[in-house]
């Protein structure tokens, strides 16, 4: 006998994260309740992080197909993740219900989730991070990779 289709509205997480949409944009209290939702839900196996965070931002309405679609399309962008099977797609139906309900309490009770720049800091984007990791690999100097990083900042106030 088939289960009853659940449809839940995750349209009050996706309101609140707005375009954080990387595991990596949660503060440490957000990324705790990540783990914590996935430790209690998924038993001993687990399914990585920025997966499931994947998930849950993705998904408007949280449903079986839904939750396939994107599972299905984010094995399209990970050469390293395995197609879901159907037990897959139950686990994250639960995880990801009961991370928006988390998640969307934490913020309502204060919690603060995602990373926020501050007014007149300069934050570096991924390919500088690349470009300042490669000189790091290349065994530059710390002054080297300080200089690197102020031309940086000068670039971006011009």
């Amino acid at each position: 006998m088939v289960g009853k289709k659940q449809n839940f509205d995750n349209s009050e997480f996706k309101s609140i994260a707005g375009n954080f949409e990387k595991y990596n944009d949660l503060t440490i209290e957000g990324k705790r309740i990540v783990i914590e939702i996935i430790t209690k839900c998924a038993g001993k196996k687990g399914y990585p992080k920025e997966k499931v965070y994947y998930v849950l931002f993705n998904c408007w309405d949280v449903n079986r197909d839904s939750i396939k679609y994107w599972l299905q399309y984010y094995y399209g962008l990970h050469q390293n993740d395995t197609l879901p099977s159907d037990n897959t797609v139950r686990k994250f139906l639960t995880i990801t219900k009961q991370l928006s309900v988390a998640m969307v309490e934490a913020h309502n009770n204060g919690v603060k989730l995602f990373k926020t720049a501050q007014d007149g800091m300069y934050y570096i984007t991924p390919v500088q991070k690349y470009e300042i990791d490669k000189m790091y690999d290349s065994g530059l100097s710390a002054q080297e990779m300080i200089t690197a990083l102020q031309k940086m900042i000068d670039d971006s106030a011009n």
